[in-house]
């Protein structure tokens, strides 16, 4: 980078300045700026900005709809964070002409919004499992047989593996190895992002995930699967596949638990 060049024209945030704005500037800034490595340091403040901002409304819409867990909490606020960034990048929410009234409204209805779904999936989900159970037979067998798994599941477990590996392959290397690091140890953002084959800050961590998680799903999609509802018994192959791209320091530690 030419230590010339001049810097962005945009201020650090002033002490006491209200967010809706920053996101107005920022919003403006990103749009018309063509270095990509400024283009990128915006749209890291300008995602961490918004993702905070749904963090908020999630927790006062909260108090109407339920709080989910703090990791759902996260997912949303991280999906919804992202999904603004595509709006603005494809010109469907004007930001940079908005008032910081009306871009508090419509954020805080994206996280509104989300809390919904969220609770139509988990709602569904437990009508799904409570009709399950309502046709399982509830007298006990004199004796268990063992299960028997088909053929032809085992195939379908085993595409479905062998597709998640082709879509992860789409990922950047950076992108790729949270990923695994995410999905295969669980472990937290700020590990991940300490990560030599990562560096990169928390919650730039978080938005490359939700990134991340978007492009798994969608190629997953055409290719005829739900990322989210993985065959019976497929994480020992998905483990077996992947992790021998996971870095070999890493070695998940009591702080992560």
């Amino acid at each position: 980078m030419n230590a010339d060049a001049p810097r962005e024209s945009i201020p650090a945030t002033p002490p006491g300045a209200a967010w809706p704005e920053r996101v107005i500037e920022l919003a403006r800034a990103w749009q018309a700026q063509r270095e990509p490595a400024r283009r990128e340091r915006l749209l890291g403040e300008l995602w961490t900005l918004l993702n905070a901002a749904v963090m908020r409304y999630l927790r006062v819409h909260g108090r109407r709809y339920g709080s989910p867990s703090a990791e759902d909490l996260e997912d949303i606020a991280a999906d919804k964070a992202l999904d603004l960034i595509r709006r603005i990048d494809g010109h469907r929410w004007d930001v940079a002409g908005a008032r910081p009234a009306q871009v508090c409204a419509f954020v805080s209805t994206l996280a509104r919004n989300g809390l919904i779904d969220h609770y139509r999936v988990v709602g569904r989900k437990r009508m799904e499992d409570l009709e399950a159970a309502d046709r399982a037979d509830p007298v006990p067998t004199a004796a268990v047989r063992p299960r028997v798994e088909s053929p032809e599941a085992r195939v379908e477990r085993e595409r479905f593996v062998e597709a998640l590996e082709r879509c992860a392959a789409l990922l950047s290397p950076r992108a790729r190895t949270a990923w695994f690091l995410r999905v295969l140890l669980d472990l937290p953002s700020r590990r991940i992002g300490a990560h030599p084959e990562v560096g990169m800050k928390p919650a730039a961590v978080d938005m490359a995930l939700s990134r991340a998680r978007a492009v798994i799903r969608a190629c997953m999609a055409e290719r005829g699967y739900d990322v989210t509802n993985a065959p019976e018994g497929t994480f020992p192959l998905i483990w077996n596949a992947l992790r021998h791209a996971l870095p070999a320091d890493i070695e998940p530690s009591e702080d992560d638990a």
